[in-house]
C-alpha cells in the first residue's frame, strides 16, 4: 500500500530532522519505525502476502503510537522539541494504523472463494 510507503518516509524524515535539531540519539526512534514500515512494504509487493504485510505494518504503527503516547504522557522527553516529535510520530503512526485497520477489515469482509476467473468475465 502506498500509505505504508508515505508513512515510512515521513517517519524517516521526522526522525532525521529532529535529530539534526536536538542532537539526541533518541530522536531517531521514528527512523526505526519508518525503516521497518519500508521493509515491511517490500513484502506487500507479493500479492499473496499483502494481507500479512499490512497486518505487520499495522502492528509496527501500533507500537509507534504506544511508544509516542507513553513517552509524551510519562514525560520521558527532555525538551519541548522532543515532545513535538513524539506527538508528530503519534499522528503519523495513528493515521497509518487507521488506514491499515480499515484495509484489513475490508479484506476480511471480502469472500474470495467465489472469485473465479470465469466469474470475473
Amino acid at each position: 500500500m502506498k500509505t505504508t510507503i508515505i508513512a515510512g518516509y515521513l517517519m524517516v524524515i521526522l526522525g532525521v530532522a529532529f535529530y539534526l535539531l536536538s542532537q539526541f540519539v533518541t530522536a531517531l526512534f521514528p527512523v526505526l519505525f519508518g525503516a521497518s514500515l519500508l521493509t515491511i512494504q517490500r513484502l506487500a509487493n507479493n500479492s499473496s502476502r499483502e494481507y500479512q504485510a499490512t497486518a505487520l505494518a499495522a502492528v509496527c504503527s501500533l507500537f509507534a503510537v504506544m511508544l509516542g503516547i507513553s513517552s509524551a504522557i510519562l514525560g520521558s522527553w527532555t525538551t519541548f522539541t522532543s515532545l513535538v516529535e513524539q506527538i508528530a510520530m503519534v499522528v503519523i503512526a495513528a493515521a497509518h494504523l487507521s488506514v491499515c485497520v480499515s484495509y484489513l477489515a475490508n479484506q476480511a469482509g471480502v469472500d474470495n472463494t467465489m472469485q473465479t476467473p470465469e466469474a470475473i468475465y
